[in-house]
């Protein structure tokens, strides 16, 4: 009785059950789209006192309107600066999120000084693939008990512990730079990422990438794939979606990019902390003698991080470690390319007053 019942009655049920999930489906997805339209309108007025930057399009924002390429962009910015400096703040959108840029000092100290506000902003999360919840993206408990955690090591002394590495790739550099001496005009620019590059794995990794012996590497290639497609990323809100990005080649070259710095870092950490638990054992072999195996005396970043503990004694996770030293690589590579391309801007700048 209860087969033949099930034959007759069984497709009616499969397609009452696909319905209610297509209902249930749409549902959700309604309900999200409505809380994201109600979020942007109340943003949208919060933020309608604040000058912006011509007509900005409806969702999208200013998206539209900035130039895709890189060099391109940062004229735009310098030439947007330049025009609304007058203004003592400025709204940009970028999709339905609104970003302010502070332009005056007394503006930005309320910012700088205050303990409450350190959530980050939503353009944050494009960086945690590749930086996790590290120190520059995580907040809250997590980003103050870190914060404690890693103040020692950024010592001044342990800092100037730094500089030979820091003087003998700037020699491989300056090498570099004079070739071009005397000859035609030439973008240096790229010289000095590279420089930077090897300044940094050295000092945060104990690892020495030839980055201006060999431009070609793995790692170096993935590092500006990485940046470029997350600057790219953040400029374009239709690709903000995930499912969506990783459908472009652009989110696939991410995720191939992704995997490859994150590798490169895992061997570094998982070799550096087996030399140490080697040498503490006693057991180093003639390559781990004389440990740390450095031609300085300086010690990596990545050799305090596997030392430091917190108020309980707890040493920080391998992913913890890995956090922080793509953070700190992160931040101090774009903060010296940053530096060093407003240095060689002034003169520029200047010349053609």
């Amino acid at each position: 009785m209860l087969a033949p019942w099930l034959l007759s009655v069984g497709p009616k049920l499969l397609l009452w059950g696909g319905l209610c999930a297509v209902s249930l489906a749409g549902a959700t997805l309604t309900l999200n789209l409505l809380q994201m339209v109600l979020s942007y309108a109340r943003k949208w007025r919060q933020m309608r006192p604040v000058p912006t930057i011509g007509d900005p399009y409806p969702l999208v924002g200013h998206a539209l309107m900035m130039k895709p390429d890189a060099r391109d962009f940062f004229q735009q910015i310098i030439d947007c600066t330049e025009e609304f400096r007058h203004l003592p703040l400025l709204k940009l959108w970028l999709g339905p999120v609104p970003l302010v840029a502070l332009y005056n000092a007394e503006n930005v100290e309320v910012i700088l000084n205050s303990s409450k506000h350190i959530e980050k902003s939503y353009m944050y999360k494009f960086l945690e693939p590749w930086l996790g919840l590290g120190l520059l993206t995580s907040t809250g408990n997590k980003w103050r008990s870190r914060r404690k955690m890693l103040t020692p090591t950024f010592h001044f002394t342990i800092l100037e512990d730094y500089l030979d590495v820091m003087n003998e790739q700037a020699n491989i550099l300056v090498t570099k730079l004079e070739k071009h001496v005397n000859q035609e005009a030439f973008n240096c620019f790229f010289y000095v990422t590279l420089c930077t590059l090897d300044i940094i794995c050295e000092t945060a990794m104990g690892k020495n990438v030839g980055a201006q012996s060999n431009d070609d590497s793995e790692y170096v290639r993935a590092v500006y794939r990485m940046s470029d497609s997350i600057h790219q990323r953040m400029k374009t809100p239709w690709l903000w979606l995930d499912l969506i990005f990783y459908m472009f080649k652009n989110g696939r070259e991410h995720r191939r990019s992704l995997k490859i710095v994150h590798d490169f870092t895992n061997n570094v950490i998982t070799e550096r902390a087996n030399e140490m638990k080697r040498h503490e054992e006693g057991t180093c072999n003639d390559k781990d003698k004389d440990f740390p195996p450095r031609k300085s005396k300086c010690r990596a970043f990545l050799d305090l991080l596997l030392n430091v503990t917190d108020d309980q004694g707890n040493k920080l996770s391998h992913e913890d470690i890995r956090e922080e030293v793509d953070t700190f690589m992160f931040e101090v590579f774009y903060l010296v390319i940053l530096f060093l391309g407003i240095i060689f801007k002034i003169p520029v700048t200047f010349l053609n007053l």
